[in-house]
């Protein structure tokens, strides 16, 4: 039976040409009124403060004044009215079920424009889906080659609409500087709130070399005030932050750094539990790998986390290695006894098949390959898995292609089969689920781009930018070997099916919940629909997945109402939501 409230928000959508996200609209609403009245409240938030809401933002503004909110208060009720802001003209659909360029549609395109015309020299270097200000909506951060030219940041007003925000001007590279930014004007490394004071903070790098941490002191509202500063780091000099992780390898319950530079290191710093690390490596690891990124991830299930290291950037042929973790910081070279060779690259890693274990996407010659995991930590190449690649016009280069870029894995057509997205010199590749590990090359009937500048920076991009449930692509769309590096944002119109995002909170030390295990089951069966490691590693500009301050992963459940939810935390414990409904965000916290 329909829910009558569903019934008359519809009613209002249609009316009043108002968009509505309900979760977003609970999330902002409940936590105002857990301020407001001192308790958790009992029913969706939707039943108490919805009609009002969509009835009239000024009702909205009124009991603001009226109420004189704090400044956390009026932040929960900004989000919530910005919700029922009459939206600007919708975006028409193409009538195609495949992704359109949305990029002049949204504002991005003119924010780009603009942006060029303050800084002639800014080259793009790297895109970054991040909700910076808090909001719940991404933003879009566009990173800068040019030591000249700070990058671009694009504020999104939650409709799916972009703005530019300025950047407080340029600063020359490897200047140390103490007051704060709107946001780094270099390339952003990786993302998560370190000092978990629910903001997400960044490892950025300054065009290219070295690296600082940024705190974020952003403040969302009708106009969101963009604020970063630099923290202590390490070290006095710019650290190299090209390849890092997060995870705790020592099982302390405080997140650790892992990070490797030019060398053939990987070197990880302990956390403290308050954002930042002990300079001083408590291991430093032979790869045999000069810049060697590492993703920490358990291939064997014994519960502890392996890493997997691939040569990349300009450092020669390809190269990968993975290493056993033996317990206490010690680690041994294993790849010929997980089932590999040492040629080639590892690209990224995910469940492929469904079966609760993590597979890997290698790069291999001009093609790419799938290895399959045993459960136990063996892994087997499924021959012919990736089809259609011969009607790709661009393919790794011979030289550097298996390099540099990674892979993510996710579900763009929210059809409940494992998607992947992988990129390289000069290609991206969108890889379509077919079940079982199995997988056809999507660019062309989804209307996607298929070069990646990658030249070394450049990575991967997606998340939902418009809040519709399905994951949307910013990808490279000028001509490889052209000086102007321009991207578009290609909205995902793929025929709507059923979802699901999971958030997590882990107890202090570790709110990102780096290495806890997302499992959904089918209700009444428990038939395993998805598995997932949380695992956040970036090389140069390639990023696992878009950013939160609280850890997001985004499921397809196609036709299905609901499913059981369970996370496994690194701790030990577990918690466990039943019939979540599709659709949703569910917040799994760590008791």
């Amino acid at each position: 039976m329909p829910d009558p409230l569903e019934s008359n928000v519809e009613r209002l959508v249609r009316r009043h040409g108002v968009r509505l996200d309900p979760e977003r609209v609970d999330r902002s609403c409940e936590a105002f009124l857990r301020r407001l009245r001192g308790g958790t409240p009992a029913v969706s938030a939707r039943r108490w403060v919805l009609p009002g809401l969509a009835a009239s933002a000024v009702f909205a503004a009124t009991l603001w004044l009226a109420l004189v909110p704090s400044r956390e208060q009026a932040a929960d009720w900004s989000r919530a009215a910005r919700l029922v802001e009459p939206a600007a003209p919708p975006l028409p659909p193409s009538g195609n079920a495949a992704f359109r360029d949305v990029t002049a549609a949204t504002g991005l395109g003119a924010a780009m424009e603009a942006h060029v015309r303050a800084f002639p020299r800014w080259t793009q270097a790297g895109m970054t889906f991040a909700d910076l200000d808090g909001d719940g909506a991404l933003d879009l951060h566009l990173a800068s080659l040019d030591p000249a030219a700070p990058a671009l940041l694009a504020s999104n007003h939650g409709f799916g609409r972009f703005a530019r925000v300025e950047p407080g001007g340029p600063v020359p590279r490897r200047t140390r500087i103490s007051h704060p930014l709107p946001y780094p004007g270099g390339m952003i490394r990786l993302a998560g709130d370190l000092d978990e004071d629910g903001a997400l903070d960044l490892f950025a790098a300054w065009h290219g070399n070295g690296g600082e941490l940024w705190l974020n002191r952003s403040r969302t509202g009708f106009e969101p005030i963009f604020e970063f500063r630099r923290a202590p780091f390490l070290d006095d000099e710019f650290p190299a932050l090209r390849h890092c992780a997060f995870a705790d390898l020592d099982g302390d319950g405080r997140v650790d750094l892992l990070r490797n530079d030019e060398s053939a290191r990987a070197r990880l710093h302990r956390g403290r539990g308050d954002g930042t690390f002990d300079p001083k490596p408590a291991l430093t690891l032979e790869t045999g790998l000069p810049s060697g990124g590492v993703i920490p991830v358990d291939l064997d299930g014994d519960g502890d986390l392996d890493l997997l290291c691939r040569r990349t950037g300009f450092t020669g042929p390809d190269g990968r290695r993975i290493f056993r973790n033996d317990g206490n910081l010690k680690f041994s070279a294993a790849t010929a006894e997980f089932g590999l060779d040492e040629n080639g690259s590892i690209h990224g890693t995910g469940d492929l098949n469904h079966d609760g274990a993590p597979d890997l996407v290698c790069v291999e010659g001009a093609g790419v390959e799938i290895y399959l995991n045993d459960g136990a930590g063996r892994f087997a190449r499924r021959a012919g898995a990736v089809r259609g690649l011969e009607r790709a016009p661009w393919k790794p280069h011979a030289q550097y292609g298996r390099g540099w870029g990674g892979a993510a894995v996710t579900d763009f057509d929210n059809d409940g089969a494992a998607d992947v997205i992988v990129n390289g010199k000069f290609f991206l590749y969108v890889l379509r689920g077919l079940g079982n590990g199995d997988f056809e090359y999507a660019n062309d009937r989804w209307a996607l781009p298929s070069v990646s500048y990658c030249t070394v920076d450049d990575g991967v991009c997606f998340g939902d930018f418009d809040g519709d449930g399905r994951l949307d692509v910013v990808a490279a769309t000028g001509r490889q070997g052209s000086d102007e590096r321009t991207v578009g944002l290609f909205r995902n119109e793929l025929r709507e099916r059923g979802w699901l995002r999971v958030q997590l909170s882990g107890r202090p030390g570790n709110r990102m919940a780096a290495g806890a295990r997302i499992r959904l089951t089918e209700p009444g069966t428990g038939r395993l629909l998805w598995s997932e490691q949380i695992s956040a590693w970036n090389r140069q500009s390639f990023h696992s997945y878009y950013a939160q301050a609280s850890t997001e992963r985004h499921f397809g459940l196609g036709e299905r109402a609901a499913a059981d939810v369970r996370v496994d935390f690194p701790s030990g414990r577990s918690a466990l939501r039943r019939g979540v409904p599709a659709n949703a965000t569910v917040l799994v916290r760590e008791e």
